[in-house]
């Protein structure tokens, strides 16, 4: 039997194909928080003339779009910013604290608001921060850096004043240390790969790259879900967050305190870290 296709027949196709492309035009697509993050942060750096309008305002954007993130961020005790799982994760969150301090009120803090995380911590030179971090974790007498070796690093030494004891002097002096090479230490010390949060309490002016797509973590198959680190140039700090926005896989919250400005990010890409996070929850599969 020959079927003549008449123009009606083609009348009709055409008529439902005008009806599908009116609807898929005309549907709302809800956004992720994510991208009304990305989008809120883009518009405030779209006003802005010069790098001097960056450091007047660039604490107040991120302040004011972090509403987008939904996320329960808090400030611990010693100006680390940290996100709490809304939702009860299956697996034990892992922390990590490169270059410990005297101050561990904020690992305190967190091991008393999370008293199920797994607390890791390194310092080149333990000193009473030590007795004081195993109360809470695990300690590694080691720096990180980029490469693993024996390293000369630049310690400040504080001596009572012979005149006046209530005083102390601040001398530096060269010291060699053991260094392991961050990607190492992560996989292989701690045999890891995922990780909850880590601070960095030491300079790491490779930081930014290794979180970028394509950088040292992904190629490594490490996840971090949250990151803390301090810089102290503004100019810096900018870079870093137009490169962040534009990869479009951190959300990045700035705070200054004094001369240092306190850059904390979460992870929106990887599917683990949004499950513990309970970030965008009716988006995952």
């Amino acid at each position: 039997m020959i079927y003549v296709r008449t123009p009606i027949f083609y009348t009709s196709l055409l008529i439902v194909f005008v009806i599908f492309s009116i609807k898929e035009l005309t549907t709302t697509k809800k956004l992720t928080n994510y991208t009304k993050w990305n989008n809120c942060i883009q518009d405030g750096i779209g006003l802005w003339k010069n790098s001097t309008d960056f450091s007047y305002h660039i604490s107040n954007l991120t302040e004011s779009c972090k509403v987008h993130l939904n996320l329960n961020i808090v400030e611990l005790n010693n100006s680390k910013f940290h996100a709490f799982p809304v939702l009860e994760s299956s697996t034990m969150p892992v922390h990590l604290t490169v270059g410990v301090s005297e101050n561990i009120e904020g690992e305190a803090e967190l091991k008393t608001k999370a008293p199920e995380t797994l607390i890791f911590g390194t310092s080149p030179r333990p000193g009473i921060e030590k007795e004081l971090f195993r109360k809470i974790g695990a300690q590694y007498p080691v720096a990180i850096g980029m490469d693993s070796g024996i390293v000369n690093m630049t310690i400040e030494l504080f001596q009572n004043s012979t005149e006046n004891y209530n005083e102390t002097s601040i001398e530096n002096a060269s010291e060699s240390l053991i260094q392991l090479d961050i990607i190492y230490f992560l996989k292989s010390v701690l045999k890891r790969n995922f990780y909850s949060s880590i601070w960095f309490n030491t300079s790491f002016n490779d930081l930014p790259n290794l979180l970028l797509s394509n950088g040292a973590f992904e190629k490594n198959g490490i996840t971090v879900c949250q990151i803390n680190f301090q810089i102290d140039e503004m100019e810096t700090a900018k870079h870093i967050l137009m490169d962040t926005v534009y990869d479009k896989r951190y959300a990045v919250l700035i705070d200054q305190t004094g001369d240092h400005i306190n850059m904390f990010f979460v992870n929106f890409d990887n599917i683990k870290c949004k499950r513990e996070l309970g970030i965008d929850t009716d988006q995952l599969s």
